[in-house]
Formats: structure tokens, sequence, C-alpha cells
């Protein structure tokens, strides 16, 4: 298994090869039942050069080790089999008797392994990102499979650890030093050991935020030709293409930046724009046609509410104010997103406050009550008024009832909703909706569905207990 992962890392990374110059391996070790035992470390390639190998002891204590050592790329393949083959870091302190070998497990069983070897995967801006290094490239990991402090003496070299650091350094203990060296590794008594190889790929796309991107291009890169080509939506439209080529490069043979503004259909909102090195697509990155929104009528808003102060203002939680505030707010709100939403508030009794229609597979009537707190007491009042008006409606259309609330929700509140078949949107789902007004890609569909009756903790545990049993 180890051996087949080995070749599948080498496999994926191959084509890259050639932009990355040399390898930066941090690692943590602590001397457990007398022999030193890995809690965690991070191979991780980069364009930077290195003329030589650089090895640099962080923290050298009698139960505690840390080190950084760089040294060139090309010997990544053989330092990495060697680890693989004997399951132990080799480490040189500078020959002779001073070298210190390092387990990557605590413990090791005659019948079987105490380690993990996971798949390398590629990770990306969606998601994939396990190990939180950089928005593109290559990682591996291998894990033991026990937490740091269930191995016996693992604790108390974590305790001792702790203490060399704070009396013997600036650092406050063992996490300190970890955030300093490999941000984003997550090592305490409660992980388990991993080394981590990771290989970003070392472009960069950034959103300038008007319309265009920013491409940060490494040297090593330079020898192939950069694409950069914008996909545009709603479809279908032409795409646009920008070529980098040597004229372009730096002659300092530096990491160089590009800045390019495609040319956007008229009908274009959105787009994701995508890096092309050498025919490999490296990154794709979501962006807007106008500066915080996915649609000009935020941008129109924008002009009358700069940032939308006023309306993030309006829509917060604050005693005794005027509630046709709140509501307006509210109505605000929906219509930037592009759902068109009436307020009728005190001018209409025994209604709803506000009614939005929304445009999608179907029409969606959105059926609205606001409420600066206590949501729950307009759930049976607003249920019925839902019924109500859909056997007033001439079509057969779908009636969402929905309750805008100031206050966050609890889980009791959330729960009484759903029985009565109602939306229900706190503080923290308001702040969602106004993050959709810039977020690339959002439809009506999308809106909608973030305001439908959710799934409680309830719901889900039921659900669990059903599929288990089933």
């Amino acid at each position: 298994m180890k051996e087949q992962c080995y070749e599948e890392f080498l496999k994926k990374i191959e084509p890259f090869r050639e932009l990355w110059r040399s390898v930066r391996f941090v690692c943590y070790a602590g001397q457990i039942g007398g022999a030193w035992v890995l809690l965690g470390g991070r191979m991780q390639l980069s364009p930077k050069a290195v003329s030589a190998e650089t090895l640099s002891k962080e923290a050298d204590f009698d139960t505690f080790f840390a080190f950084v050592d760089e040294f060139s790329s090309q010997s990544l393949e053989k330092i990495l089999f060697d680890i693989i083959q004997t399951e132990n870091i080799h480490l040189n302190l500078g020959g002779g008797q001073f070298f210190r070998d390092i387990r990557l497990a605590a413990e090791s069983q005659q019948s079987q392994s105490s380690l993990s070897w996971f798949n390398p995967v590629k990770f990306d801006r969606r998601g994939f990102n396990f190990f939180d290094a950089y928005p593109v490239g290559f990682s591996w990991g291998i894990q033991e499979q026990r937490q740091i402090g269930v191995v016996p003496g693992g604790a108390e070299c974590w305790e001792k650890a702790n203490e060399h650091l704070r009396r013997e350094t600036h650092l406050d203990g063992v996490e300190a030093l970890v955030r300093k060296l490999t941000p984003n590794l997550k090592l305490n008594t409660l992980t388990c050991p991993q080394l981590q190889i990771v290989a970003p790929l070392p472009f960069d796309l950034v959103d300038t935020k008007n319309g265009g991107i920013r491409a940060t291009i490494p040297q090593t890169a330079h020898g192939k030709l950069v694409t950069l080509k914008t996909f545009f939506y709603p479809e279908p439209q032409q795409a646009e293409v920008r070529i980098v080529g040597p004229p372009e490069y730096s002659e300092e043979g530096s990491s160089i930046q590009i800045e390019w503004n495609p040319e956007w259909p008229e009908g274009a909102r959105n787009a994701i724009a995508h890096l092309f090195w050498g025919g490999q697509d490296i990154d794709a990155l979501p962006i807007n046609r106008w500066k915080e929104s996915v649609s000009i009528l935020g941008v129109v808003d924008a002009y009358f509410d700069a940032e939308r102060k006023r309306l993030r203002t309006d829509l917060e939680y604050r005693d005794k104010r005027p509630s046709e505030e709140f509501e307006q707010a509210v109505v605000r709100l929906l219509n930037v997103l592009g759902i068109p939403t009436i307020w009728y508030g005190k001018t209409v009794d025994d209604r709803a406050d506000a009614l939005g229609i929304a445009q999608s597979d179907k029409a969606t009537f959105v059926l609205i009550e606001c409420t600066r707190e206590k949501p729950i007491e307009k759930f049976s009042t607003l249920a019925e008024r839902a019924n109500h008006l859909r056997k007033f409606l001439p079509i057969n259309a779908e009636v969402l009832p929905v309750v805008f609330t100031a206050a966050r929700i609890v889980e009791s509140e959330a729960e009484a909703a759903v029985e009565y078949g109602l939306g229900l949107v706190g503080a923290e789902e308001i702040e969602h909706l106004l993050s959709l007004i810039s977020t690339p890609g959002t439809t009506t569909a999308i809106i909608i569905d973030s305001i439908r009756p959710r799934e409680t903790v309830a719901d889900q545990v039921l659900r669990t207990v059903g599929e288990l049993s089933g």
C-alpha cells in the first residue's frame, strides 16, 4: 500500500517537477520510551532555489526536537523512499554518531502496521484542501493511528516540551512554535501524528474586484506558455483568451504579475477564469463583472448606499426600533438579490408584511413576516396566511412562507418552523444572504433554497437512524 501511494504521488507531480527547486522539511519529534517519535511534520515543495542543504534546529531539548531542513527538490524522491521503506526519518546532524532517527509510529506491531497511508490528491479552491496549505496543488499524508495523548509517555513528553519552550524561548509552548513554522498544521495531544507532503503549484489568481484578475507566474514556469481563459455566465457566451509568453517574462528571472480585464459580453454577469500552463489546467477562480455584486441591481444599489452600510445597519438587531425599518430592509435585500418584493407593512390589515415573486424553474411566491425577536410567535399566523394565499391564487404555484428576524435563531425555533412548514431567517442567515450579493454564480434558485425550511439536528438524527436501520 505505501509503495503504491508513493508511486502515485510521484506520478501526479511529474508533469510539474520543473516548477519546484527546493523542499522545506519541518519536523517535530518527542522522546517517548527511549526513542524519538514523530509528533508531526510537513515537506513542502517550493520554487525557491537553494545552493546547498541547510539544517536548523528550532528546538533541541531532552524530550523534544524540532528542525527545519531545506534541500534541493532533486533529492525528494530518494529521501521520501527511504522514509517509506524504513518508516523512519534518518536525520544527519553532522555525520558519524551525530545521526538522529525519528520513528513515524510510536509503537510498532509485528503483525500490523500502526500507520495509515492516504492516497495522494489534488487540492483546489473548491474544498479539497485537506492541509489548508495553498489554493492549488497536490498533497499526500502519512498518519499514526493513535493520538499523541494516548501513547504511553506522550502526554508527559508534550508537557515537558511546553515547559522548555516557555522557559527558554519567547514562544508559548509547542502549538505556538507550530503556528510559526507550519501554519495550519494541527498539532496537540488530541491529534494523531501526521507527516504531510505538500506540492503547491506556485501560481496564483486574484480577483481584482473590477471585472478582471491578477495572475502571479513564478520564474520556474517561464519555460512554457501561460494561457488565461475566461468563461462567461449565463451561457452561452464566447470565451476570452489572454496568452502570456516570453516577451512578458522578467529578465531578472523573478516571478511576474499579469493584470487582465477581459472584454465582457453584454449579457454576462459572472465568469470563471482559468489559468493553463503548457496545456495543464492549473487553477480556476470565479469572478464578478461588477464590484461587490453579481447583478446590475447590486451595482445601482451601491450607488445609493456605498458598501451597503445603511442596509447592514437596518438589518441588525436593535432594541426598541420601528418595525418598518427592519421590514423595509428585508424587502430591499431581496430586491437587490433579484427577487421582486413589495412591502405592505401597516397599509393592509390581516395580511403579511411583504410578498416576493421568484421566477426560476417555476414561480414561487415568498410570503414574508418580519419581527425583531421572538419569531415563534409569528409561525401560526403566517402558516394560515400562506394557506389563504394558496387558495386565492388562480394558478398552481408554490407559496413559501418565511419569517425574518433580526435575532439569532435557536434550535427549538428552527424545529418549530419546520413543523409549520416555514422558512426561518435569522441574523446568521441574513449575513449569508448579504454575501450572496457578491458571490459569483448566485441564482434565484440558490437564494430560494437558502430560505426554505431547513433540516434540524433532530431531523438529521432521525434520518441517520433510519438509514442505519434500513
